[in-house]
């Protein structure tokens, strides 16, 4: 499971534990012991989660509990400070995007993928998102021509 959480990004699984333990993984320093206080974790360079921590099945769903009583926020990407973890969640939440049918705004269809804030997708996605649907760019001036000139060879 992975746990997006305002300040610490998380992946829990039941492996290499005990029985009633989860393996709480994370790829940024502090973040386990900043959520799952009085546990610390191990650096492992040789795994794909830099840093892990076996914790009780009950403290995980504890102190993810509690961070879900205190929300407070109404835009959960607007709770993200650290940089780098906002820009992490933006790649996320750009990919479930693109995944979702109707496109999130889809709404504003004219105004589709628009840099004006308000329409279509949020003024904060990353510049160089190989998921995001482009506008379909102007025709061409030759375009048009061609294209008008065809119209009126259909109507003589």
């Amino acid at each position: 499971m992975w746990i997006m959480l305002s300040d610490a990004f998380f992946s829990i699984v039941k492996k290499d534990c005990g029985q009633d333990e989860l393996l709480v993984r994370a790829r940024r320093p502090g973040d386990i012991e900043r959520v799952f206080v009085g546990y610390k974790a191990t650096r492992e360079t040789k795994a794909d989660y830099l840093y892990r921590a076996r914790i009780p099945v009950d403290v995980v769903a504890k102190a993810i509990s509690e961070r879900i009583a205190n929300i407070t926020y109404d835009n959960f990407k607007d709770s993200v400070k650290p940089n780098d973890l906002h820009n992490a969640y933006m790649h996320v939440w750009t990919a479930m995007a693109g995944i979702q049918n109707p496109r999130p705004y889809s709404g504003f269809e004219d105004d589709y993928r628009t840099d004006t804030p308000g329409h279509a997708f949020p003024e904060d996605i990353l510049p160089g998102d190989e998921y995001a649907v482009k506008k379909p760019a102007a025709p061409s001036k030759k375009a048009r021509m061609v294209k008008a000139a065809s119209q009126r060879a259909k109507i003589k």
